[in-house]
């Protein structure tokens, strides 16, 4: 009901009018009403006693405006009147405003207040009913207005309701209402800015009101007239994607395996129905939808995801991305969130640990795992770093090359630290194995530390120069011990070994029980005294209580040189035979020369000459106290004066000299012949015959004719024809020529025969010998022959083996043992050795060899030493070059062998020894190698024998 309550003398009029304060029921049913009013409305009021026949009915008429009141109050009794006529228009009005309040009232609904159920989202719709009853007492129907006081609100008019087009049909009497039942709709519609973040829900408010309007009535019913109005409430929510857990973590996940299977629930809080999507990185896979067809149901629906990782050898470079998108489809859009991944991939066969950090010498161990699910086959292991010769594999380690390690099983690796150094000692530890997915090799790393002394010898290899035998070493070589660590260090034994220790004399301030401090040295000194004649070598050991090595070992070389000797050479054939001469005869002499073939200078000190029928003429050259030097040489003249015709004499010659074999001795033989002897001559003269130049290999190309004639009187007989001296053999006599001199052969008088020689050089340079002619006739002086090798055809014969030299590990600072190069000639010819070089880290030295330039003989060799000298530690390559040439004026070539070697850190002790063959060294850095002196001197034996000729038969006369 209305809450209107008039001022005084409304409120009189109000009382007078409806009989409230007088309370007398009399009604419209007073005899005077009864015919018009009957049925009155449930509220109703009368007139007070003394305005009997006066009664006003709230159906009536006259209430609908205040004159029509007004007018009514005026005709009705005294009372009423005199009220009307002390009120103002605007208490009319309100009184009959509240008339009309009291007769039209709305017949309200069951509640007051309309609840949507649950909640609502933010964007969605949600829709809840409510019904009014209404009763219209006028003659007009009322018009009827709907609205909402929050916008979020809409109400609208069901087709159920009773009243129509929203009107109330008018009353079928005055008292007869008319009524019907208005239906009605609630909307709800929040929109997102209704629920702020970070909250999730808010509750909506609304006043639903219905205000009828009656038209023609110039008094309008109150605003605040009860029975009209409705509180509505609801509760919208935001709608949320959520991931629980937003993160998943694989942890570490074999290769070639699978992770544990990880999930993550997705749900949704939207209205409708939603379908999510993974974008999956490689090798993650779903194992199966987490809802059928990965839809999610509306309504804070759930749907659990199973993940899982199975690695490929690309994850160890590619990692998992930080996370992955997902995105949830539905009405209204597309919304996006992310799920955060991690995980590690590692290969099969892994390390426990994989990083090793010794601190002081002894063992120490990892662990080698196989995760994967085939049998691993461990490989070599390899080193590698600055100190990665601080590491080895222990005896005994669990895992070594070969072990095989089955799945789900693990070996232990055991390695023995050995410190070479102070400090930090980094290396890296490399295993191979044959995992088929990979991740060979298995890569530990190797950190340790070292607090140690450190012996550190600052010689490189000592140099002791090349020393005769017998003679006083002529050099002291001193090595400085150095304390290079950071803990003092004691010398526990100070020895030298090897195979010719006593060849070495040591001395100097080092000696067993000293202790170095930090920074400290002490120093050793070496003297070379050879015990033999060749490479000398023997190693100086320093035991002591610091870093590896230990002991510290110096290889110590050096060259015994024999002491030099004087050999006496005769350059004839030994017997000489000097043919048949005439008793009395006039005839030339004979030369024979002496040659200082040794080491050394050597004096003669007399030459003799026992026998009859020879003499020597004066030789100052050779005459006794000539010293004769290497090499040189001097002539003898031998006279043959026969006394006695058909008589053989023999003498021999002896020469007396400092060298050893003293006296040399030359056996000579003659005959004598009563008669003429026939003469013998060269055809030509008896001029040397040069040859001129010959290329070696190229054997009989130059040839040269010389003729022989018997002037007579008699025939002679040929009894030996060849080419005698030192190179005799590159002069052959060649034969098939039709008037060819053949010894044994008969010459007659007035007639020549012809010899041809041939020129084969063995080796470049010129070279000379004599054809000799003994026959039955008078004796022939020797013819000279000369001729220039020139080398082979088609270039060089020198060979160089071998083709690479490897000179190992040497330390920085040090040489490493010498490797040996050999250089050999053909067989079929010589070769000048014009000169070698050697580049990068490495030197080169003789050996047999001599200084170059020089000539290697057919078939010979030589051998040279090359060492490592390195300035750097790593791999060093270099290129050892021989020069040589088939001999004067032709082209060279140039022969290289590749040199490599492996300098290591820290100036420790470096060298190495070798064997080799003995030499013997004269001055000028010249070497002359004993066997070549022993060869030639064969040669020449073999052609004095070839050139004995037996005596001839006895001529007589005729």
């Amino acid at each position: 009901m209305s809450t209107f309550v008039p001022r005084a003398a409304g409120l009189a009029l109000l009382l007078a009018a409806t009989g409230a304060s007088q309370a007398q029921n009399f009604g419209l049913a007073a005899p005077k009403c009864a015919g018009c009013h009957t049925n009155p409305p449930t509220v109703q009021a009368t007139t007070p006693n003394d305005c009997s026949g006066y009664a006003v009915g709230l159906s009536e008429d006259f209430v609908g405006n205040a004159s029509n009141l007004q007018t009514r109050l005026n005709a009705s009794c005294s009372m009423m009147k005199s009220v009307a006529d002390t009120l103002t228009a605007q208490d009319r009005d309100a009184v009959a405003a509240y008339l009309l309040n009291l007769r039209d009232a709305l017949a309200v609904p069951a509640a007051a207040t309309l609840t949507f159920p649950g909640t609502t989202a933010t964007g969605a719709t949600r829709t809840a009913s409510t019904s009014f009853t209404l009763s219209n007492y006028r003659g007009a129907e009322l018009t009827l207005a709907l609205s909402s006081s929050n916008p979020r609100f809409s109400v609208t008019r069901k087709s159920s309701s009773t009243c129509t087009a929203l009107t109330v049909p008018a009353a079928s009497s005055s008292l007869t209402p008319g009524t019907c039942r208005l239906d009605l709709d609630v909307v709800f519609q929040p929109q997102p800015a209704d629920v702020v973040a970070p909250q999730t829900s808010a509750t909506l408010t609304s006043t639903l009101t219905v205000t009828p309007t009656y038209a023609g009535s110039d008094v309008q019913p109150s605003a605040s007239a009860g029975g009209r109005t409705i509180t509505v409430d609801a509760t919208a929510y935001r709608p949320t994607v959520t991931l629980s857990p937003q993160a998943l973590a694989f942890g570490e996940a074999v290769i070639g395996g699978a992770s544990v299977v990880r999930t993550v629930q997705i749900s949704s809080t939207y209205p409708d129905a939603r379908t999510y999507a993974l974008t999956l990185p490689a090798g993650v896979t779903e194992d199966s939808p987490g809802c059928a067809g990965r839809v999610i149901a509306a309504d804070s629906g759930v749907c659990t995801v199973s993940l899982r990782w199975q690695p490929t050898a690309a994850a160890i470079s590619t990692p998992l991305p930080a996370s992955i998108p997902v995105t949830i489809t539905g009405t209204g859009g597309t919304v996006s969130t992310s799920l955060g991944l991690s995980g590690t991939a590692a290969w099969p066969l892994t390390a426990s640990p994989t990083r090793l950090t010794p601190s002081a010498a002894g063992p120490v161990s990892t662990a080698l795992s196989n995760r994967g699910s085939t049998a691993i086959v461990l490989g070599a292991p390899t080193f590698t770093g600055t100190a990665k010769d601080d590491y080895r594999i222990a005896a005994g380690a669990g895992c070594t090359p070969g072990s095989r390690v089955d799945p789900g099983l693990s070996c232990t690796l055991t390695l023995d630290y050995t410190p070479t150094a102070s400090g930090n000692r980094q290396a890296t530890l490399a295993i191979a194995h044959d995992s088929a997915v990979g991740g060979s090799p298995l890569s530990i790393t190797l950190d340790g530390t070292a607090d140690i002394g450190q012996l550190s010898l600052d010689a490189a290899q000592p140099s002791f120069p090349d020393t005769v035998l017998g003679a006083t070493p002529s050099g002291t070589v001193t090595v400085t011990a150095h304390n290079t660590g950071s803990k003092p260090l004691t010398l526990n034994a100070l020895s030298l070994g090897g195979p010719h220790p006593g060849d070495f004399l040591r001395a100097g301030t080092c000696a067993a029980g000293n202790t170095l401090a930090v920074g400290a040295t002490c120093t050793v000194t070496l003297q070379f005294s050879p015990g033999a004649t060749g490479i000398r070598s023997a190693t100086l050991s320093i035991a002591h209580d610091g870093a590896a090595p230990n002991p510290s070992v110096l290889t110590l070389t050096g060259l015994g040189l024999p002491q030099p000797v004087g050999v006496l050479t005769i350059d004839a054939a030994n017997p000489l035979d000097v043919g048949s001469q005439t008793v009395n005869g006039l005839y030339g002499t004979r030369t024979v020369r002496l040659r200082n073939s040794g080491t050394a200078s050597l004096q003669l000190t007399g030459v003799t000459l026992s026998g009859s029928g020879f003499s020597l003429d004066s030789t100052p050259s050779c005459a006794a106290g000539t010293t004769l030097a290497i090499g040189q040489t001097c002539d003898l003249a031998l006279r043959f004066t026969p006394l006695a015709a058909d008589t053989d004499y023999r003498a021999t010659l002896s020469i007396a000299h400092s060298a050893a074999g003293s006296p040399s001795r030359l056996s000579v033989t003659g005959h004598g012949s009563a008669a003429v002897v026939p003469v013998v001559t060269w055809v030509g003269g008896t001029e040397v015959h040069d040859f001129g130049t010959q290329a070696i290999g190229a054997a009989g190309t130059t040839r040269h004719t010389v003729s022989l004639r018997n002037l007579g009187p008699g025939a002679i007989r040929l009894t030996l024809i060849n080419t005698i001296g030192l190179e005799a053999a590159m002069f052959p006599v060649q034969g098939g020529a039709a008037d060819a001199c053949v010894a044994g052969a008969l010459l007659e008088p007035d007639r020549t025969c012809s010899i041809t020689l041939a020129f084969s050089p063995g080796s470049p340079g010129t070279h000379g010998a004599r054809l000799q002619v003994v026959s039955s006739g008078t004796a022939l002086a020797p013819l000279a022959l000369t001729g220039t090798g020139l080398g082979p055809v088609g270039g060089s014969t020198l060979a160089v083996t071998p083709e690479r030299l490897d000179l190992g590990t040497a330390r920085v600072g040090a040489a490493s043992p010498p490797g040996e190069i050999v250089l050999r000639a053909d067989a079929q010819s010589a070769v000048q050795v014009i000169g070698w070089a050697v580049d990068g880290a490495f030197v080169v030295e003789g050996r047999t060899c001599p200084a170059p330039p020089f000539t290697l003989a057919a078939g010979t060799d030589c051998r040279i030493a090359v060492r490592f000298v390195p300035t750097a530690a790593g791999n060093t390559g270099g290129t050892l070059q021989v020069t040589s040439s088939p001999g004067p004026d032709l082209a060279v070539s140039v022969r290289s062998v590749p040199l490599a070697g492996r300098g290591e850190s820290a100036p420790d002790v470096v060298g190495g020894g070798g064997g080799g063959c003995s030499i013997a060294r004269v001055s000028g850095d010249e070497t002359l190698d004993p066997t070549l002196l022993v060869l030639a001197a064969l040669a020449a034996l073999i052609l004095g024998r070839r050139g004995r000729r037996r005596r001839p038969p006895t001529q007589r006369a005729s």
